[in-house]
């Protein structure tokens, strides 16, 4: 990221509309642990939203609060996966669940198999409060999700601005591969989400890793099983 945004987000960070924004956040993070516990979970993906919201969980529950994750396998290049766990401690993450989409390269039903997972998952260890990271601004149909209720959305009303001003007020690891794709898709619309990833293909994601992680082309993260982890 550019330094002269960074010192813009910064002073953005001490306005009263973010703070205003942040407290509310925390407000509901903090009514959820108080009601629900370690029935409370988050989803996170190593993307910025739902690190910004692991963090801020984490804070409240002093890492109680499980957090779960799920490896995209063949379509997140292990370099990408391994710096995704490193960044857990600085997170405050200690209580981490990781799941693995597998890797046979027919599987293209990755978001079905997401769903399943945390399904089975969610029933094993009663996780009945979702700590959601959508955000009304990123697409109508994340609108309309959020709009549906169903789970908690403590940053439905944030902007891209809050929350790169939340990693950088923080100071926050963000992954590197924001660097690479925030300067040329700009850091209002950049997502991180799977590489080389048929499922990615009807937004035009295939074409760009090619450009910019033409490294990762032709590399398919190796097999592992479903783990457990407990990170101090």
């Amino acid at each position: 990221m550019e330094p002269s945004l960074k010192i813009a987000l910064r002073l953005y960070a001490e306005t009263a509309e973010y703070q205003s924004r942040l407290r509310s956040a925390t407000h509901m993070v903090e009514e959820a642990w108080e009601r629900d516990g370690r029935k409370c979970f988050v989803a996170w993906s190593g993307g910025k939203d739902s690190g910004a919201v692991a963090h801020m969980v984490c804070e409240v529950s002093r890492g109680e609060i499980p957090i779960w994750h799920w490896d995209y396998g063949m379509y997140m290049p292990r370099p990408f996966e391994e710096e995704i766990l490193h960044m857990a401690s600085s997170l405050g993450i200690r209580n981490l669940t990781v799941d693995y989409r597998g890797s046979n390269p027919s599987n293209t039903a990755g978001m079905r198999a997401f769903f399943g997972i945390l399904a089975k998952r969610r029933r094993e260890n009663d996780w009945t409060t979702w700590l959601s990271s959508l955000r009304r601004e990123e697409s109508s149909r994340r609108k309309a999700i959020i709009a549906e209720g169903g789970q908690v959305f403590p940053i439905a009303d944030w902007t891209w601005r809050d929350v790169w001003a939340y990693h950088v007020a923080n100071d926050l690891p963000w992954h590197s591969a924001y660097d690479r794709y925030g300067p040329v898709l700009g850091w209002d619309r950049v997502r991180f989400v799977s590489f080389f990833d048929p499922d990615m293909e009807r937004f035009g994601g295939l074409a760009l890793d090619g450009v910019l992680i033409p490294e990762f082309k032709n590399r398919r993260g190796g097999h592992r099983n479903s783990s457990q982890l407990s990170i101090t």
